[in-house]
């Protein structure tokens, strides 16, 4: 073989090389975008770690072995947050934690005010020394906001902790100390873990509920 052979040879070996690794890269790009397109259709999405942060104490609602777990970040003076609480963890209860298949946490964040603080300090206090009470009493303080901020204008003040620590027979002490962690770095830690930027937010066994309004989303995650 001459030499003008070897080079027209040599050339078309190249343009084959080239071809089938144009090829081959094409063949991977759609396997990935395949791929990609398989989970965001079966919403294999990473899960987040919503466990409590190092030594902090928790309660649940709900069986606390049961299956699934829904974790709300709130804050206090949200009032989304209190629609939440009133429209959509009622329709949860009844259908999922009632029945032991779903057990349901919410961690009070600091993001609005100096209400937001008081109340997530006075959360953890409750966490710590009276778990019994802490969804009753939470559920009230959501639940009196609108009418206490209309009627007298305390709710969520000192005076209105201290009428909270007295109708439930709370030691005053204990109830207004400082938490045992600060409630502003609590909320960084868990914005940090779970990228939780507005409230509510919304997350089943790790998975972030994108509309937290919708029922059919969340029992969707639950029931996979």
């Amino acid at each position: 073989m001459n030499k003008k052979s070897l080079i027209i040879f040599g050339s078309i070996f190249a343009v084959l090389i080239i071809a089938l690794a144009v090829a081959l890269g094409m063949s991977s790009s759609n396997n990935k975008q395949d791929t990609a397109a398989e989970n965001e259709a079966t919403n294999e999405i990473e899960p987040l770690d919503t466990t409590p942060i190092e030594g902090q104490q928790i309660v649940y609602l709900g069986e606390e072995d049961a299956a699934n777990e829904i974790f709300l970040a709130f804050d206090y003076s949200c009032p989304y947050c209190k629609q939440w609480m009133g429209e959509v963890l009622p329709q949860l209860e009844k259908d999922y934690i009632d029945e032991g298949k779903a057990k349901f946490r919410m961690q009070p964040m600091v993001f609005l005010n100096d209400t937001s603080q008081r109340l997530a300090n006075f959360d953890q206090n409750l966490v710590h020394y009276n778990k019994d009470n802490y969804f009753k009493i939470a559920r009230r303080i959501m639940e009196e906001a609108e009418h206490q901020e209309e009627a007298t204008g305390d709710w969520g003040t000192d005076q209105y902790v201290n009428n909270i620590i007295a109708d439930y027979g709370l030691d005053q002490e204990k109830m207004l100390q400082e938490p045992e962690r600060d409630s502003i770095n609590v909320t960084r830690k868990y914005t940090r873990a779970l990228g939780v930027e507005t409230v509510p937010s919304v997350f089943v066994n790790g998975k972030r509920v994108e509309n937290p309004f919708d029922v059919n989303e969340i029992t969707a995650l639950l029931d996979q």
